[in-house]
């Protein structure tokens, strides 16, 4: 039953072989069709760091200061490790 099920699967590898052959990473970097999708996602990982936790994180000093909190940097690193142990 397996090789029945597989055996469409198994024609199509040379097929497969062929259509990726002479790919990789330097066509993500020549091909324009792939280069500008690759370069607006990695535009977007970086900007999402910015408003993501890592954000919050980068100016939470500035936040527990504005709070009143006596001391921001105590603030800070114990939101760090009760978010490593959630």
């Amino acid at each position: 039953i397996l090789q029945l099920l597989m055996s469409p699967l198994l024609r199509e590898v040379p097929q497969i072989q062929e259509e990726t052959a002479g790919g990789g990473f330097r066509v993500l970097l020549t091909d324009p069709q792939v280069r500008r999708p690759l370069s607006m996602a990695i535009i977007l990982m970086a900007l999402q760091q910015y408003c993501g936790i890592n954000g919050v994180w980068y100016y939470s000093t500035e936040f527990f200061t504005q709070a009143g909190l006596p001391n921001p940097l105590a603030g800070s690193l114990l939101s760090s490790v009760i978010f490593m142990f959630a």
